[in-house]
C-alpha cells in the first residue's frame, strides 16, 4: 500500500504540471493565432 501511494502521489504530481504546461502553451498558441 505505501508504495502504491507514493506512485499515485508522484503521478498526480506529474499529472498536474503537465496539464499546467499544456494549459500555458494552448493559451499561448491561441494568442499567436
Amino acid at each position: 500500500m505505501r508504495i502504491f501511494e507514493n506512485t499515485n502521489f508522484d503521478f498526480l504530481g506529474k499529472r498536474t504540471r503537465f496539464y499546467l504546461i499544456s494549459a500555458v502553451i494552448i493559451v499561448i498558441g491561441f494568442i499567436i493565432l
